[in-house]
């Protein structure tokens, strides 16, 4: 009996541990999501830009750039340097099929 109470803090540790597992997976799947997406909002962005600017001839007229991802492409947009800035380039990033 005595063997029982001595093993008893650890077993009531292991069953809690493995309980935790089945709670943070949503949380960690989650911010791995996240995490593709804003590494795919950047490569659409490294990528975007250098299409962009070797089209593009006018580079004073640029004034900035986006990036976001919808579904399976990433686009990256170019925005005028005026005052009322106007879209000038969308570059679309499909996600390569496998």
């Amino acid at each position: 009996m005595k063997r029982l109470f001595s093993f008893l803090p650890f077993i009531l540790i292991s069953v809690s541990a493995m309980a935790q597992d089945s709670d943070v997976q949503p949380i960690t799947d989650s911010i791995t999501a996240e995490g593709k997406a804003m590494y795919r909002s950047e490569m659409a962005s490294w990528y975007g830009t250098d299409i962009f600017l070797e089209a593009y001839k006018n580079k004073e007229n640029i004034g900035g750039y986006l990036s976001y991802v919808a579904g399976d492409t990433a686009r990256c947009i170019f925005f005028s340097h005026d005052d009322t800035p106007v879209v000038i380039g969308t570059i679309p990033l499909m996600r390569p099929t496998t």
